[in-house]
């Protein structure tokens, strides 16, 4: 029976090949992330899965890796590249920063004139008010006008959110941009700005949703953008942690980690 587990790891290290990525603007993906965005693994063996969606299912590869030979950002963790295969040139990466830690390590493209060849944002397990969240913060909009901004994955709990999918997915995480201040007044502009409120939102913002497939397949998970997240107004380097984010959810899924399985499942 096919399981819906990410693949198996692979000990080849992930390498960001620098003169590679030059060529065609490797800072961004080739092309926009939709809308909507399936996981599609494949029939054979393969460290290798898709992202996607019915148009096309073959969008950008994602290769899954131990980094014990000390490539990419931790270990074990994943590797999203800008184009259909793993021989395309790296564009993003997550994984684990230590066994114990409750950060995660995300690799993303270097910044405008940056010397280096890629920079590191962090994503933070924590319960919070009963809820199960990863934090992190990331420049949104496009530069030279970038600005920060808190944003956090939730766990849906007792079916909330489950009405954003259609089935057989159901609502796993939500992220939610973080407001600087909550009640009534926060939730009329969430409201306002096209956002969804749960019971676990206070207020803020829902810009995105993961919904999973609870049974095997070969479309284990699904990551909806909504609200403010559709309009674009975030840009894409928003748009590429959130699916750097999520993928690294999915594979906390499985590690058996304090900040993994017993966390995530």
């Amino acid at each position: 029976m096919q399981s819906h587990a990410p693949p198996e790891y692979d000990d080849t290290p992930p390498r960001y090949d620098a003169s590679q990525a030059s060529q065609n603007n490797p800072s961004w993906p080739y092309r926009p992330f939709p809308p909507v965005v399936n996981a599609y693994y494949k029939m054979k063996a393969t460290f290798t899965f898709h992202l996607g969606d019915e148009s096309d299912r073959e969008m950008f590869a994602v290769r899954a890796h131990t980094g014990l030979a000390g490539g990419g950002p931790g270990r074990p963790g994943i590797t999203i590249h800008n184009g259909p295969t793993d021989k395309h040139p790296l564009l993003a990466a997550a994984g684990q920063e230590g066994g114990l830690s409750p950060y995660s390590v995300i690799s993303l493209p270097p910044f405008p004139g940056s010397s280096d060849n890629l920079s590191t944002e962090t994503m933070r397990a924590a319960m919070r008010r009963a809820c199960l969240t990863y934090r992190f913060t990331i420049e949104v909009g496009e530069s030279p006008a970038w600005q920060r901004q808190e944003f956090e994955w939730r766990k849906c709990e007792g079916g909330e959110g489950n009405e954003l999918f259609d089935s057989p997915f159901t609502c796993w995480f939500k992220l939610v941009k973080r407001s600087e201040q909550g009640g009534a007044a926060a939730e009329s502009k969430a409201l306002d700005e096209g956002g969804h409120i749960g019971p676990n939102s206070q207020g803020d913002v829902v810009v995105a949703a993961l919904g999973w497939h609870g049974t095997w397949t070969m479309t284990p998970f699904r990551l909806q953008f909504m609200g403010t997240g559709l309009t674009g107004v975030f840009g894409r380097r928003w748009a590429l942690m959130v699916i750097a984010t999520a993928l690294r959810l999915w594979t906390l899924k499985y590690q058996k980690t304090r900040f993994g399985t017993e966390f995530v499942s």
